[in-house]
């Protein structure tokens, strides 16, 4: 019951962008976890509140761990594939995200599988950031119509 309220939390910070309602989901998780550290859900819901911190490194020992306990959850592969895109680690993020794809062929691994190729020709272009992430959401954005100018 506790990791569903976490996890209710976490949508509405998303609805609401009031990141009060991180802190009271960490907070929950936290309790479960040390009642339960091997609580797969409350582990899960943990790497969850880090990404939306933008603790990226903190996700990415996090999701390891959990691809570890639980190797056939897609979910855990896309975790650790998103924080080490964040991290600039693109070949790396690329393994995680084939390993989501040979898990599950969906929209959500296949739009990850193009992520690595197209950060390194921006790097190739000479683009350089401290935040990757930015970059790729700004091409992704441009790619998908999300933003004025963007591909037809």
């Amino acid at each position: 019951m506790q990791n569903l309220l976490a996890s209710a939390y976490i949508q509405k910070v998303r609805e609401s962008t009031d990141f009060t309602y991180l802190d009271r989901a960490s907070k929950i998780v936290d309790g479960v976890l040390s009642a339960d550290a091997g609580n797969y859900e409350a582990m899960r819901l943990r790497s969850e509140i880090e990404m939306e911190r933008h603790h990226f490194a903190q996700v990415r020992e996090y999701s390891e761990a959990l691809t570890k306990i639980a190797s056939d959850d897609t979910w855990n592969w896309g975790t650790l594939g998103d924080s080490l895109m964040e991290l600039g680690e693109y070949d790396q993020a690329g393994k995680a995200y084939q390993k989501m794809v040979a898990l599950n062929s969906n929209q959500a691994s296949y739009n990850r599988l193009g992520l690595p190729p197209l950060c390194h020709r921006e790097r190739q272009r000479g683009h350089r950031s401290d935040d990757p992430g930015s970059r790729i959401r700004e091409l992704g954005a441009r790619k998908y119509s999300l933003v004025p100018g963007g591909a037809r």
